[in-house]
């Protein structure tokens, strides 16, 4: 039995701060997210590229995570028979934390409403500047991964092996552990939200769990596989081989799932020139964001504002599968020499990409 144990930290982590660039310091009223530092400065003139400069003070995304694997595998001989089978076991756990954006971005950008048409001017000026404030993203996954394979290596004859197997491989998803993401089921209405609108459901809605689609139970990856001696003599061998394989999900693309309301809140104000000390235009800073509780009577009073982007995965969501696939011949027409020609060839198929349901029609 193999056991692996590994811990890494995936992601930036502010080291040297400038105390003395902060929002107060710069005159501006920010409320930042909970926990976020005043120091997390974010002014962006002319956009992000070399045209452009930015007054900046990063951001935290850690991102720590600890992987247990176990491993164990088993051969039998007999007869004409190798028989290998083996389990694998994955057991990973991450914590993805964000604030990026947490304590407010700026942005002159000559196309702002309000902008003279040159962004440095506008800065200069405090003119035509845009707003975005976004809640943390604090977010704890499980993904796990239970796996068992079999496959027998048979002499049919002198001249012939073939290799038949097969691999169980179940996709549980990754599981938010406070179930604080989102999901989209066209024409259901949430009964943990309830003035959520209709296809905005969470986990503890019915059929919604904590990974937010069901565990696929049936994914059985075959694989086979033949080695022909075409003369009897070793001296020229045909191989070929055919087997697919379940794709290991990467966790970053998941994190989007708990950014949007009601387990995230952006406030960004449109069509509107947003004042350089005031970004809140008069009314209440919406930060810190409180993010409400499934079951509570803040769920249930809880009020999603104008038309709420609605993320997360379809019911039917599955691992992605590549099949792979290879032939070659080799032949030795003089001792020391060898003459090979072989072809390798993959393609995948369901492999994950987002979409927009409610496209508009133009």
């Amino acid at each position: 039995i193999l056991v692996g144990d590994a811990h890494q930290n995936g992601g930036p982590l502010r080291q040297t701060v400038n105390e003395k660039l902060n929002w107060n310091a710069l005159g501006t009223n920010i409320v930042p997210d909970s926990g976020v530092p005043l120091t997390e400065v974010g002014i962006f003139i002319n956009g992000w590229g070399s045209d452009g400069t930015s007054i900046w003070g990063n951001y935290n995304n850690p991102n720590p995570n600890h992987e247990i694997s176990i491993s164990e595998n088993f051969t039998w001989l007999k007869g004409r028979h190798t028989v290998k089978a083996g389990y694998y076991q994955r057991m990973f756990r991450e914590h993805t934390f964000q604030d990026f954006g947490s304590a407010g971005v700026y942005t002159f950008s000559s196309g702002n409403v309000g902008s003279t048409g040159n962004p440095f001017a506008d800065f200069l000026l405090g003119d035509g500047a845009s707003f975005s404030e976004s809640s943390t993203e604090d977010l704890t996954w499980n993904y796990p991964a239970r796996e068992t394979y079999v496959q027998d290596q048979v002499k049919i004859s002198r001249r012939l092996t073939a290799t038949l197997g097969v691999r169980w491989a179940p996709f549980f998803g990754y599981e938010e552990t406070k179930g604080a993401i989102t999901a989209f089921r066209p024409g259901q209405q949430s009964q943990v939200f309830p003035n959520a609108p209709k296809g905005l459901v969470v986990p503890g809605d019915a059929g919604i769990n904590n990974a937010s689609f069901p565990t696929k139970w049936a994914n059985l990856a075959p694989k086979i596989g033949f080695s022909y001696d075409l003369t009897g003599t070793g001296k020229m061998v045909v191989r070929g081989g055919l087997g697919m394989v379940y794709d290991y999900f990467n966790l970053s693309q998941a994190g989007n799932l708990g950014t949007v309301a009601p387990y995230g809140y952006t406030y960004s104000p449109a069509g509107v020139a947003v004042s350089p000390t005031d970004p809140y235009m008069g009314q209440p800073a919406p930060f810190p964001y409180v993010k409400p509780v499934a079951g509570s009577q803040q769920a249930k009073d809880y009020v999603f504002l104008g038309n709420p982007i609605i993320l997360g995965y379809e019911s039917g969501f599955n691992a992605g599968r590549t099949y792979q696939m290879n032939g070659t011949f080799e032949w030795e027409p003089w001792q020391s020499w060898l003459v090979r020609a072989g072809y390798i060839g993959t393609r995948g198929t369901h492999l994950n990409t987002a979409y927009d349901h409610n496209a508009p029609i133009f």
